[in-house]
């Protein structure tokens, strides 16, 4: 989360073969999580259900399709349909092999700009929180979750400091199959209406930047963090770092 997911994927249904943009697919992600869960605990668990790990795989891969296929009627039954939930990511290295046909679209952004953005929700949502080294910890555990391992065939790693740049676009767009990126229709849903700004929400995780464009977010460099939290974010995340190419 804060890393730029939802301006990828704003980026990606702007094509003529993708469904228009559409908020976060959570639920779905319950649905690839029980796969993961159920072949994870095969033998301890599932096989008391599922004579064969296959049996189950199949049982598990057709609810996924299900619910794929009425979601994708329901946003227009697109070529091509595009959903996100940042949450899903660290799940990916399982769900890569079994479904080879998807494509995994992976942002990532400097852990401290992850962190001051985390940090500005959690203040949101509670306002007489003290945030401190225990919550760096959690987010940078979280960060470091989402990106411990390896690019596949079907998965593609975008940084957020690039999202604006032509080149990152025309690899995703390469990456993807897609030719036809059009930015200025950024942000209409399935139908044509298009989401507008708000500069002040009640939902804690909104950006007013949603709505605009590809813009990086520079709202919470001015947020002091305490040295403590600084260290311990990077000690945490420095692996992480290094492979994407950020100082500190």
């Amino acid at each position: 989360p804060r890393s730029g997911t939802t301006v990828a994927h704003a980026i990606i249904c702007t094509s003529s073969r993708v469904n228009g943009y559409v908020a976060e697919s959570s639920f779905l992600t319950y649905y690839f999580r029980a796969l993961v869960a159920g072949l994870r605990q095969f033998d301890n668990h599932t096989r008391s259900f599922f004579a064969h790990r296959s049996h189950f795989e199949r049982f598990a891969r057709g609810m996924v399709r299900h619910a794929l296929d009425r979601v994708a009627v329901n946003v227009g039954s697109p070529e091509i349909l595009a959903l996100k939930d940042p949450l899903m990511t660290p799940i990916f290295p399982m769900l890569s092999p079994l479904y080879p046909a998807f494509k995994f679209v992976v942002t990532v952004r400097h852990p401290l700009d992850v962190y001051r953005s985390r940090r500005a929700v959690m203040l949101k949502e509670k306002p007489d929180l003290v945030v401190g080294v225990n919550e760096a910890r959690m987010v940078a555990e979280e960060y470091v979750r989402s990106y411990a391992y390896r690019q596949a065939a079907n998965m593609h790693f975008m940084r957020y400091e690039d999202m604006g740049t032509e080149e990152a676009v025309r690899e995703l767009g390469a990456f993807l199959g897609l030719d036809d990126f059009d930015l200025s229709r950024m942000w209409e849903r399935p139908g044509g209406v298009r989401v507008e700004s708000i500069t002040e929400s009640t939902n804690p995780w909104h950006s007013p930047l949603y709505g605009t464009g590809v813009q990086q977010s520079t709202r919470h460099k001015d947020v002091a963090l305490d040295p403590a939290e600084v260290e311990t974010v990077l000690r945490i995340t420095q692996p992480i770092m290094k492979r994407f190419g950020y100082g500190e």
